[in-house]
């Protein structure tokens, strides 16, 4: 029984850990899936700067035409028009790349959260299955603690029976010597 007990009091404490390791698991998973909000806010906002920058340029591209058109004293400002074009394209190519550097990093995020989920799910059918275990085993205490007393009632029917018995061949052993002392005068 005492063997059962400590069964019974390990199993508890492993189904504590795993709770508790759900719970952690649950914590990071949940700042997994902030950060991962936060990068598709950022995306959103890069991909806004993007739109500006090409209306931009096309604001640029615009103005250099008109000024090809107006002046041809208007190189030095179309050269820097066009350092101005080169500088927002290279910019739209960094915003490019920015924002394929962090879908990459999203992609690693949501792959981490789904093996997260993954592992939750592990976690939770090991818990589930220590918790049936559990049932089971107190189950079995409780039936052996039943039989237990049905064996100690029995226990002290048939001791009772024994001291019946006992007291009557005691009672008949105290009869017949007198018995057989009658007969013999």
């Amino acid at each position: 029984m005492l063997g059962v007990s400590k069964q019974l009091d390990a199993s508890r404490q492993d189904v504590v850990r795993l709770t508790d390791q759900v719970k952690r698991v649950e914590r990071v998973k949940d700042k997994i899936a902030a950060d991962a909000l936060e990068l598709s806010r950022t995306i959103t906002t890069l991909k806004r700067e993007i739109k500006g920058l090409e209306l931009q340029l096309n604001e640029s591209e615009k103005t250099v035409g008109k000024l090809r058109k107006r002046t041809g004293q208007g190189t030095l400002k179309y050269k820097l028009l066009a350092e101005d074009e080169r500088y927002y394209r290279l910019s739209y190519g960094d915003a490019n790349r920015m924002i394929e550097k962090q879908t990459d990093q999203l992609t690693l995020l949501n792959n981490y959260v789904l093996q997260l989920k993954t592992h939750n799910t592990e976690l939770e059918d090991q818990r589930k299955k220590f918790l049936d275990h559990l049932k089971d085993f107190a189950y079995q205490l409780s039936s052996t603690k039943e039989s237990w007393k049905k064996e100690a009632n029995n226990n002290k029917e048939l001791s009772k029976t024994i001291l019946k018995k006992d007291d009557e061949i005691q009672n008949l052993r105290r009869r017949s010597p007198v018995r057989s002392n009658r007969s013999k005068p």
